[in-house]
């Protein structure tokens, strides 16, 4: 960021919670990319994959399978202006307030409000969207 470089990594999701990545996201000076496949991301190993949990490895392939990993970049594309469309208007007792800050929660995204101006805490997954 220092050097106005652009780039493109792949990165675990739990990054987007780190101290130093998150207020880069509400600058506006990074997003996340497409996203892989059904949320999977496909390596090759230089090894035989022995050691990995069953489900991980794909001998058949010969692929590692990771979740929860994600493209960070600063390259601008198609899928970062596309509209999300909310559909879901506010209801009391709907959405519970937090106790320590004034916002609502929002478990799912399919369930953001369209008609609520205040602050809500909504899932990390949002930035995919």
């Amino acid at each position: 960021m220092e050097y106005d470089k652009k780039f493109l990594i792949i990165g675990s999701k739990n990054a987007i919670t780190y101290k130093d990545i998150l207020p880069l996201i509400k600058e506006n000076r990074l997003w996340l990319g497409h996203g892989f496949n059904a949320g999977n991301a496909y390596f090759a190993l230089s090894s035989n994959g022995d050691g990995y949990a069953a489900g991980v490895y794909d001998k058949e392939i010969g692929l590692v399978k990771f979740r929860n990993v994600g493209w960070f970049t600063n390259l601008d594309h198609d899928k970062r202006h596309e509209e999300l469309i909310l559909y879901r208007t506010y209801t009391p007792g709907g959405y519970p307030k937090y106790d320590n800050y004034d916002a609502i929660e929002v478990s799912k995204i399919n369930d953001i409000l369209m008609d609520w101006a205040g602050a809500m805490g909504v899932p990390i997954t949002f930035l995919d969207k």
